[in-house]
């Protein structure tokens, strides 16, 4: 079954959403609300668009009443709008999503080299440091050392 593609049938014709509301008699509303799959396109919308651009568009009819049975039963449903996807969202609109999630991703790992850099300088940093400590540490323990058994020695 196929489903129609009001948008991409749209922009085919060269109207804009209000000149194609006019021709087939219905409100710039509702053709942009079909658009953005806020509303499904009922069998009385598809008869309007068949009317008005003579064309036989009988196919998609079975399929939108099984979408508006399906758009019943997901209405029922809470989702969250901005994971939902359904069979109105658009292939170009999934890869605008697709191309954002990858800059992100992209944008990540390169935060990410460049802590996993910074982490590298300090640990480099600190290992020196903790070496010169222990320079010093040993030196001054080797002093004290040195202070004690002189101290012994005076004693006996």
């Amino acid at each position: 079954m196929k489903t129609f593609d009001l948008k991409r049938f749209r922009g085919s014709t060269g109207l804009n959403q209000e000149a194609f509301a006019k021709r087939i008699n219905r409100s710039q509303t509702t053709v942009s609300r079909i658009e953005k799959g806020e509303k499904a396109i009922s069998d009385k919308f598809l008869d309007a668009v068949s009317k008005g651009f003579s064309i036989d568009l009988e196919v998609y009819k079975s399929y939108n009443q099984q979408q508006l049975e399906g758009d019943a039963i997901l209405s029922n449903t809470q989702f969250d709008e901005n994971s939902r996807l359904t069979a109105n969202h658009d292939i170009a609109e999934l890869e605008q999503r697709y191309i954002k999630l990858l800059a992100e991703r992209a944008r990540i790992e390169g935060e990410h080299q460049v802590l996993m850099e910074r982490l590298n300088l300090l640990e480099s940093t600190l290992l020196i440091e903790n070496t010169e400590l222990m320079k010093k540490l040993t030196t001054q323990n080797e002093l004290i050392l040195g202070l004690l058994s002189e101290r012994r020695s005076e004693r006996l």
